[in-house]
């Protein structure tokens, strides 16, 4: 398929090699949401994430993961033995479950009427997908929402929340969320982050995935700015991240 660029939901700016944070979601009886805290990398060009930040809460995210295979709670239609993620706790071995994901949701899209075989990867009889977002935007829309009157109340309705609560408010599809998931500080300040950013995020973006982007020429990534610049202009917060994004666009001469 060659080299493709992304499009970054929250801000519509293209996704080349930038640094992002990618969202495992499963499909809901309301559509696709968040099940895990947010993992954090650089995208690949081909449409996943490499260089994969691995840290606890990533590592209990895959642990999870592979929890469920063992069990037999995680299907992966026709696995390919050349993208191995099974019992391995490592990047390669997350980056490999993530294609499996991806290619089946692609496959998913293009499936030939009359086939009732789904191509999607399975987890507790749940669909999966993921979403990427630019981690400079995430960042911003975090820090932005932070400092409102409904972020300081919803910092302090969740700093007192159980464990349950925050799960409960920050992600969606309970039974495959808690899955994925154990209470530790890292894991209470990546789930409040995203509980925020899901504030702001919800009423104007999807958590429906898109695997298969463009080529996107300078032009277009020029046209992108500017129209994210006027989309996003009563937040100030986040047009500097865009501004940011623009500066670093052209010094890599994109």
């Amino acid at each position: 398929m060659g080299l493709f660029h992304l499009l970054c939901p929250a801000s519509r700016l293209g996704i080349v090699t930038e640094e992002v944070v990618l969202v495992l979601v499963a499909q809901g009886d309301e559509g696709f949401a968040p099940v895990a805290p947010p993992i954090r990398g650089d995208y690949d060009t081909y449409g996943s994430i490499e260089g994969i930040d691995f840290g606890p809460v990533t590592e209990r995210i895959l642990a999870g993961l592979n929890e469920s295979w063992a069990k037999g709670d995680l299907l992966v239609p026709d696995p390919d033995p050349g993208n191995p993620f099974g019992a391995e706790l490592s990047p390669a071995g997350l980056r490999g479950l993530l294609e499996h994901v991806r290619q089946g949701g692609i496959l998913e899209s293009v499936r030939v009427e009359g086939v009732t075989a789904s191509a999607m990867v399975r987890m507790r009889g749940r669909s999966l997908g993921f979403v990427m977002i630019l981690a400079p935007i995430y960042d911003a829309v975090v820090d932005m929402v932070a400092e409102t009157a409904a972020g300081r109340a919803l910092e302090e309705r969740l700093d007192a929340a159980t464990f349950g609560a925050l799960v409960e408010a920050s992600l969606g599809v309970p039974e495959v969320a808690r899955t994925l998931v154990e209470e530790t500080s890292d894991t209470r300040s990546s789930l409040f982050q995203l509980a925020l950013f899901r504030s702001w995020f919800d009423g104007r973006g999807s958590w429906s995935a898109v695997y298969v982007g463009d080529q996107y020429s300078k032009r277009d990534l020029r046209a992108m700015v500017r129209q994210a610049k006027a989309e996003l202009a009563r937040w100030p917060e986040i047009v500097k991240a865009v501004e940011a994004y623009e500066r670093d666009s052209l010094r890599l001469g994109l």
